[in-house]
């Protein structure tokens, strides 16, 4: 409902659009996948979640290296963004350059924590790049 308001107040007909969320939307795009619609696991809403995901994360980690190593790789690299959308603050002054900026694992300066994340993932995959 609000969605068509909002796309009639713009003057585009919302007709045969759908809006859900995304939870609704996986679980309908798993129904016609498979022809029935899948319930939640229990766990879900027992406030066990965290402590499932967990789990589960543990037990793969311990049987396969392959797992273990991009699960780390991606703690590594996504545990330095900031909760905040914008960008948290910098963490970094670069006296050459007189920039503040965030720190990366090769020791630059860069703008942004979305660079900060390629300048890293980068540098941890052995690729040379300049900035």
């Amino acid at each position: 409902r609000r969605v068509d308001e909002r796309l009639d107040a713009a003057g585009i007909d919302p007709s045969g659009l759908g809006a859900s969320t995304f939870h609704a939307f996986g679980l309908n795009v798993i129904g016609k996948a498979t022809g029935r619609k899948p319930r939640l696991a229990p766990w879900l809403d027992g406030g066990q979640d965290v402590a499932m995901v967990s789990r589960i994360v543990d037990e793969l980690r311990d049987r396969s290296p392959d797992f273990r190593f991009k699960w780390d790789m991606y703690r590594l690299l996504f545990a330095r963004m900031a909760d905040d959308p914008a960008g948290g603050e910098p963490d970094a002054y670069d006296y050459v350059t007189r920039a503040t900026g965030f720190r990366t694992f090769n020791g630059e300066t860069v703008k942004s924590q979305g660079e900060r994340m390629i300048a890293d993932f980068l540098f941890l995959n052995g690729v040379t790049y300049e900035y």
